[in-house]
Order: C-alpha cells, then structure tokens, then sequence
C-alpha cells in the first residue's frame, strides 16, 4: 500500500499527554523554534511543559492549538532526523516524554500518544524542543506546518490513529495518520474533516 496526503487544515491533533496546558504563558523567545530553546543540547523549560496558543490569523485554520516541550531521544537515522511534520511518539515505557519519529518504537501501534516536530533538530539524540500536540494546526506560528502531511492512505473522516507508514523517508518520517484496524488499544491521534 502506498502512502497518502492530508492537508494541515483538514484535521486536529488530540492531545493525549498528561498535564493542562498554560494558557497564559508567553510565546517563548523567538517562537516555538527560537534558537536559545529549542532543538539545544540542554532543557530551557520543564520537559513536559504545555502552553496553549490561539490562531486568529485567517489566512490559516482559526482555532486553539497546543505545544509541549519534549526531548527526542532517538531518530530513525543520521538521514532521517527529527524534522517539521514528523510524527514522534514516546520510545519506552520509563520517560513518557523522551520521544522517537522511529516507527518500530511505537509502544503500541494506534495506542499511543503523538505530537509533531515543527522543524529540523539535531541528527545528534537528546536534544530538547517544542512539538505540536494538540489542536488545529498551528501554522500562525510555524508556517512550515502549513500543507500536506502524510497518511498511510487509510484515513476517513473522524477519527484516526497512529501507524507505521508504507514509505519512510526524510521528508515525512515513518510515522502517520490511519483509519483504526482493530477494536483494541485504539487511541485518537487526529480528527480529519476528510479522507485522504
């Protein structure tokens, strides 16, 4: 089965980490991809931190969206770093918020909880930086996001759970959206307004 496309105003992330996001918390330094705090060698903020931001601009899907801080501690390869519209999801069962865009990581396939890279990090694992985990795409503050995501090719209106993907690769990771294959251990990672 090949891969498909989604665009990034037609679905919403369920945030499925523990903890409520701030609400009244500053953008940090720089954005969510400022240099003094994300993809660095050393954590600026608590590891788990949420803060939730509104999109307002209409150029893009209006709505709240929501970001937490997470350390990526593994990647598929020195080729396939942790990159904007990658998918990750926590590597063991010891740290949930130590993450991995590696497919054969995922702790339980369409059971688990996602979030997305908002760009390039470090080929070098452990480094800490914001990813998107909840809410419409927040292209108002990453435009990057902005776009196709890739699916596995299975995904429906409603909701959708996590998979491996048919064609990994640098671009979009091995990790994607899919119709739920089972009744069992089926966590939401997206809602879709459509199928791919």
């Amino acid at each position: 089965m090949t891969d498909g496309t989604i665009d990034s105003e037609e679905f919403y992330l369920f945030d499925n980490w523990p903890g409520t996001p701030l609400t009244s918390a500053a953008t940090p330094t720089g954005g969510f991809t400022g240099t003094t705090h994300h993809n660095v060698a050393s954590p600026v903020y608590p590891v788990g931190t949420k803060i939730a931001v509104m999109n307002t601009h209409t150029s893009y899907q209006v709505g709240g969206s929501v970001m937490i801080y997470l350390r990526n501690i593994e990647i598929v390869s020195t080729t396939v770093p942790v990159a904007v519209k990658h998918w990750v999801v926590p590597k063991n069962t010891s740290n949930w918020y130590e993450v991995t865009n590696e497919n054969g990581s995922i702790l339980a396939d369409a059971g688990t909880p996602g979030a997305i890279g908002l760009s390039t990090m470090s080929t070098t694992t452990g480094y800490y930086g914001w990813f998107w985990c909840g809410g419409v795409c927040p292209e108002q503050y990453v435009t990057a996001l902005g776009g196709n995501f890739v699916t596995d090719s299975t995904v429906v209106a409603g909701p959708n759970v996590l998979s491996s993907l048919a064609a990994s690769g640098a671009t979009y990771g091995t990790i994607g959206p899919a119709i739920a294959t089972s009744t069992t251990l089926n966590l939401p990672a997206i809602f879709s307004l459509a199928a791919d």
